[in-house]
C-alpha cells in the first residue's frame, strides 16, 4: 500500500489511530502540536478566509452571541493569522513526506479543513473518519462525513437494495416499546436541540443559523402544530453549554414544553414526528419508523423518506402533510441494511478491538476500488 499518514487533533484519536497504524509499515500518525514550522510564510490560499468565516461563526454560536462589531474584525483578522501559519506548517511537513493518502476525523474542524486543503493542493487522497451512524459502528469514508458523505441521495437505490438483500438480517434497527412518562404531551413533535458551535449546524444549515433562531422559527410555526393537533417538546442538547437559558424559558412561556431528564430514544417512541436540523436523531427516528421533518442538509433528507423544509412556508406545509403522509417503509429499511451491511465498520472505534482495526485497514486497501467509501 502506499504511504498513508494520520491526522489527529485530539489525544483520544491519536491513541486510535496509532492502533490502526502499528498494524501498517505504511502508515504513520500526524500529531498536530508537532508540526509547528511555517517558515518562511510563503503560501497563501483564497479559500482561507471561507475556513476563518466558518471558524468564526462557529465561536460565534458557541458564545450564544456574535462577537462585538469592533472585536470582530480584530478576531477575524488574529484567526486568519493563524490559519496562515497553520497552512504554511502543514504545507511544508506534507511536501517533505512522501504521502499518497491521508486521513483525518471529520473534516470539517478548523484544523483538520487547513489540513485537507494542503492535502488538496499536494494531489493526496483523502479519506475521513467519524462516529458510525448506526449504534455500535463507525464511519470511513473518501468523500467526507454526514451530508458530506458519499451515500446515495436517491431513494430507489435503497428501495432496491432491499429487494436484492432481502435474506439478510432484518432492518431497519427498531426501537423497544418504552414506557411513556406521564409529563409527556398526548400528541407531540420532538425538537432535538443540537450544540450550537456543532459543525452540522456551521455547515450544513443553511437556513437555522443557531439554537436562538430555530426557537423563533418554531414559534412562528406553532399556529401550524396546533392546527394539526401538535404540541410542540424540546429536548436542549446535554453536551451544548451555550447559555440558553432565555430561549428555553422564552418556548416555556409561549406553551412549549422543555424536556431534559428523558432519553431521546424514549422521546421519539412516544412522538407523533421528529423535527431535526440535521441530528442523529433524525436516524433514531427514521429507525423507529416515525416521520421526520428536516430543516437542514441531511444525508438522510430524501423524498419520501422525509419531509424537508427551507424556509417557513415549506415548514407550515410539511407540517399540515404529517397527518396523511406516510414514510416510505421500504427505502428506510433498504438504507438501514445498507448502511449496516456495506457502508458502517462494525465496532465503536473508541473500543478499538482488534477485528474493527484489521476492518479498517481492509477498507484502506479497498479506496481504490469503485466506489467512492471502498
Amino acid at each position: 500500500m502506499e504511504k498513508l499518514i494520520f491526522f489527529a487533533a485530539t489525544q483520544l484519536h491519536r491513541r486510535y489511530f496509532s492502533k490502526i497504524a502499528a498494524q501498517e509499515p505504511s502508515m504513520s500518525v500526524c500529531w498536530f502540536k508537532s508540526v509547528k514550522n511555517a517558515w518562511p510564510l510563503m503560501k497563501y490560499d483564497k479559500r482561507l478566509l471561507g475556513i476563518v468565516q466558518q471558524a468564526s461563526r462557529k465561536t460565534d454560536n458557541s458564545r450564544g452571541r456574535a462577537l462585538p462589531a469592533g472585536a470582530a474584525p480584530l478576531y477575524r483578522g488574529a484567526l486568519l493569522l493563524k490559519s496562515m501559519w497553520l497552512y504554511n506548517s502543514y504545507y511544508r511537513f506534507l511536501s517533505r513526506e512522501d504521502v499518497a493518502h491521508s486521513v483525518v476525523w471529520n473534516g470539517l474542524k478548523h484544523r483538520q479543513q487547513l489540513w485537507c486543503l494542503c492535502c488538496e493542493e499536494l494531489g493526496i487522497k483523502l479519506r475521513y473518519m467519524e462516529n458510525g451512524l448506526l449504534p455500535g459502528h463507525t464511519t470511513l469514508d473518501a468523500r467526507g462525513v454526514n451530508y458530506g458523505n458519499s451515500l446515495s441521495r436517491d431513494p430507489s437505490f435503497y428501495r432496491d437494495y432491499r429487494v436484492t438483500h432481502s435474506g439478510n438480517q432484518p432492518d431497519p434497527t427498531t426501537i423497544e416499546p418504552l414506557a411513556r412518562p406521564d409529563k409527556l404531551p398526548e400528541r407531540f413533535v420532538l425538537v432535538p436541540f443540537q450544540v450550537n458551535g456543532d459543525s452540522q449546524i456551521v455547515c450544513y444549515s443553511p437556513w437555522v443559523k443557531n439554537t436562538a433562531h430555530l426557537a423563533e422559527i418554531l414559534l412562528a410555526a406553532q399556529p401550524a402544530f396546533k392546527a394539526a393537533g401538535l404540541q410542540l417538546v424540546v429536548k436542549p442538547h446535554p453536551k451544548c453549554s451555550t447559555p440558553n437559558a432565555n430561549v428555553l424559558q422564552l418556548l416555556q412561556e409561549q406553551g412549549v414544553t422543555v424536556i431534559t431528564d428523558i432519553d431521546s430514544k424514549t422521546l421519539v417512541a412516544h412522538s407523533q414526528a421528529v423535527l431535526t436540523i440535521n441530528s442523529t436523531v433524525g436516524i433514531e427516528a427514521l429507525a423507529a419508523g416515525n416521520k421526520l421533518i428536516v430543516v437542514g442538509q441531511a444525508f438522510y433528507r430524501m423524498p419520501g423518506m422525509t419531509l424537508g423544509a427551507d424556509n417557513l412556508d415549506e415548514l407550515n406545509r410539511a407540517i399540515g402533510q404529517l397527518t396523511d403522509w406516510t414514510p416510505d417503509a421500504d427505502a428506510i429499511s433498504g438504507l438501514f441494511a445498507y448502511l449496516r451491511q456495506e457502508y458502517q465498520i462494525t465496532g465503536d472505534w473508541r473500543a478499538a478491538e482488534p477485528a474493527h482495526v484489521q476492518d479498517i485497514i481492509k477498507r484502506l486497501h479497498r479506496f481504490n476500488g469503485e466506489t467512492p467509501w471502498q
